[in-house]
């Protein structure tokens, strides 16, 4: 045991002139917890979600397909168009490009500001309606 404790003397002596060293080079610091949420929530309003693009596409898709049964059912002869303002075929069709492309960039507009969630019930609010209105147009156009 003696050459033990004589081995144990210098160790501790060692360890206790190096761990000041050691911890400076290792040493931790806390992030700024403020700056990288401020972080995150910028990259997060860059990036929109698939989801939010994804109903982009389908407010034209939608609008699309209202026009394409509006113009079938219009082709029937029991039917006609009830909105006074949509009479002109081509204001019909200007107005079915128009709205889409204003809720698109009002959406746009809204997720930049951080209004994610509002920006994204309105591009669902824009696509369900033009679905809804498609789809009672083909109803009228098969007679039902």
């Amino acid at each position: 045991m003696p050459i033990l404790k004589g081995a144990i003397v210098p160790l501790i002596a060692f360890f206790a002139t190096i761990q000041p060293q050691f911890a400076e080079t290792f040493e931790f610091q806390r992030p700024n917890s403020k700056a990288l949420s401020q972080h995150f929530l910028e990259e997060q309003r860059e990036q929109p979600s698939r989801l939010f693009q994804g109903f982009g596409i389908a407010m034209f898709a939608a609008s699309t397909a209202d026009v394409a049964t509006t113009e079938w059912a219009l082709s029937r002869p029991q039917n006609y168009e009830a909105n006074p303002l949509m009479a002109n075929r081509g204001v019909r069709i200007a107005a079915h490009a128009a709205l889409p492309a204003a809720a698109w960039w009002t959406t746009e507009w809204m997720q930049k500001q951080g209004h994610r969630k509002a920006a994204l019930f309105l591009r669902i609010g824009v696509t369900a309606g033009y679905s809804f209105l498609a789809l009672h147009n083909s109803r009228s156009a098969l007679g039902n």
